[in-house]
């Protein structure tokens, strides 16, 4: 499965070889949002359309355009990478929580993201 992205939503990519078509659906809202197109370019600019639509609906009526997130993830290492992890925020003087985020930003290389104070 691929994907496509339009102000800053996801859209599914996928294609039925029987029906000769494109197909997707928007991610990471409630509804569910599909869209399709016997081209790329028809299947790219029907996703747009149906996101536009989606954003102008949740305006109008005052809805949030995007699912909740609780804003937390699990994660599970081996007990000798987080003694790691912890000296190293210790030497750096931040939190394991801070040492994350950094790592996290570093690695999607977004720095849009990585100054916002609210994250």
């Amino acid at each position: 499965m691929d994907f496509m992205t339009y102000k800053k939503y996801i859209g599914s990519v996928q294609y039925n070889k029987k029906e000769k078509i494109f197909y997707g659906s928007v991610q990471g809202i409630c509804e569910d949002i599909i869209f399709e197109g016997v081209s790329k370019k028809q299947l790219e600019n029907n996703f747009h359309k149906v996101v536009d639509e989606y954003v102008n609906l949740c305006k109008k009526i005052g809805g949030n355009s995007r699912k909740k997130s609780h804003r937390s993830v699990n994660i599970k290492i081996s007990p000798e990478m987080y003694y790691k992890m912890y000296v190293t925020a210790v030497q750096k003087k931040i939190s394991i929580n801070q040492f994350i985020k950094k790592s996290i930003f570093d690695a999607l290389g977004d720095s849009e993201i990585h100054n916002k104070s609210c994250i």
